[in-house]
C-alpha cells in the first residue's frame, strides 16, 4: 500500500530478494526489489505515467517495463531518491547488480510475446 495515495498496486511481476516478514499487513513492510509490467494497451498509460512514480515511494529498487509494441524495455534504475533511465532493445541482453547471475535475452521475452 501506498500510503500517500492510498493505492494498492499488483505489478504482472514481483521479484523480492528477501523472505516475507512474518507481520499481519505484510503488504505494507514487504517491498519487492524489481517489479515488471508488461504493456497492454489498456494499460500503458498507467505503467508509464502513474506507476513509476508510485514505485519508487514505495522503496521499489528497479522497474521494468515491458513493450511488445514499442520493441523494447525500458528499466527505471533507483538512483539517489528518482529514477534512472535505461532502454533495452531486443538485440542486447540484460542484467541487473540485484540478480547477479541472471540475462534477460529481451529477444526471446519479445517472440514469445508475438507468438501468443
Amino acid at each position: 500500500m501506498i500510503a500517500s495515495t492510498q493505492s494498492e498496486r499488483h505489478p504482472d511481476l514481483s521479484i523480492y530478494l528477501d523472505t516475507q516478514p512474518d507481520v499481519s499487513d505484510v503488504w505494507s513492510v514487504w517491498v519487492p526489489a524489481i517489479v515488471i509490467e508488461v504493456i497492454s494497451t489498456r494499460s500503458s498509460a498507467r505503467d508509464y505515467e502513474d506507476k513509476p512514480d508510485e514505485y519508487l515511494e514505495f522503496g521499489v529498487s528497479e522497474y521494468w517495463i515491458v513493450d511488445a509494441a514499442k520493441g523494447q524495455m525500458t528499466v527505471l534504475i533507483r538512483w539517489r531518491g528518482q529514477w534512472k533511465k535505461q532502454i533495452v532493445k531486443p538485440a542486447q541482453k540484460f542484467t541487473t547488480r540485484l540478480l547477479p547471475k541472471f540475462t534477460l535475452d529481451l529477444k526471446r521475452v519479445l517472440a514469445a510475446a508475438k507468438a501468443k
